[in-house]
């Protein structure tokens, strides 16, 4: 009698606390994916990037078996001193890829800024990326970017490098599909790269790639301007391939190792351009159409 009074009273309770669960609305979400927004709708494939999402009001979303960190929103700028106030913050140390799929989005400057564990980053679409944006990544390794704005000052670069304090990076690959202006040293000194390719871009900016020592496959198309000294001191480089370009700076290889450059439909090329390349054998110009003291020093 007593074992059944006791089973009532439980199968009541159960009774009770289901009719209590069905006053509030419920989401069933997958167990390693974090979701800062009650509002957010998400749903993630299997590598972790979003499909079919609306935006959480943190503007991001955490994937916890993948590691993957996906920004869905603009981020606002930081600074040195701001930056630790991120509000994906606690994944600096943890995150092994960034994706970012939002052509409104504005990545700001400091916003990924010592992101230790990071290794891969993919932009399948954005607005302006900001400076130092990625700075200070140290095991970032392959940068993918199909389409964004312009890509700011330092956005990637090595300024410590720069600035005579070694702090070395391991970005070794580095595909730009579709941008627009990329800055002044954006990807600077950065002794690990070894692959560019740049499929379409406004503008290369001065010392936009300077002193990329590993650098050995340079490959650019649909380049309006390259300013001077963008590639200068690629002591790896082998080759060089460009087509398509209005301008092209001086010394943009200065103090290089190419061996061959070839050069299609570029319409001026500056002053001391190829300047100091003493290992240059093989100069190919097709369709261009005037030049200035380019070959001086070469």
């Amino acid at each position: 009698m007593k074992h059944r009074t006791k089973f009532t009273k439980t199968a009541a309770f159960t009774l009770i606390f289901a009719l209590v669960l069905s006053l509030f609305p419920t989401a069933v979400l997958a167990e390693n994916v974090s979701v800062i927004s009650a509002e957010a709708s998400v749903q993630t494939t299997n590598d972790g990037r979003l499909s079919n999402y609306n935006a959480s009001e943190e503007g991001y979303v955490w994937n916890e078996e993948s590691k993957v960190l996906t920004i869905t929103q603009s981020t606002e700028d930081y600074t040195t001193s701001t930056y630790k106030n991120r509000p994906w913050q606690q994944y600096a140390a943890t995150a092994e890829k960034i994706v970012i799929d939002n052509p409104d989005a504005y990545i700001g400057n400091y916003a990924f800024y010592n992101f230790s564990s990071v290794i891969n980053l993919e932009i399948n679409n954005c607005g302006d990326i900001g400076k130092y944006a990625f700075q200070n990544c140290l095991k970032l390794e392959n940068v993918t970017i199909k389409n964004c704005g312009n890509i700011g000052s330092y956005a990637f670069g090595n300024f410590m490098y720069l600035s005579g304090w070694g702090v070395d990076e391991s970005i070794k690959t580095v595909v730009i599909e579709n941008c627009g202006e990329i800055g002044d040293y954006a990807f600077g000194a950065l002794p690990a790269l070894e692959s560019v390719r740049i499929d379409n871009c406004t503008t290369i900016k001065t010392g936009a790639f300077t002193r990329c020592s590993a650098l050995k496959s340079l490959s650019i198309a649909n380049c309006n301007t390259i300013e001077d000294s963008a590639f200068d001191y690629s002591t790896s480089l082998t080759s060089f391939y460009l087509n398509g370009c209005e301008s092209i700076g001086s010394g943009i290889l200065n103090g290089s190792s190419v061996e061959s450059i070839e050069l299609e439909n570029c319409s001026t090329i500056g002053d001391y351009a190829f300047q100091n390349c003493h290992s240059l054998k093989t100069l190919t110009l097709t369709d261009w159409n005037h030049w200035k003291l380019f070959f001086w020093r070469l």
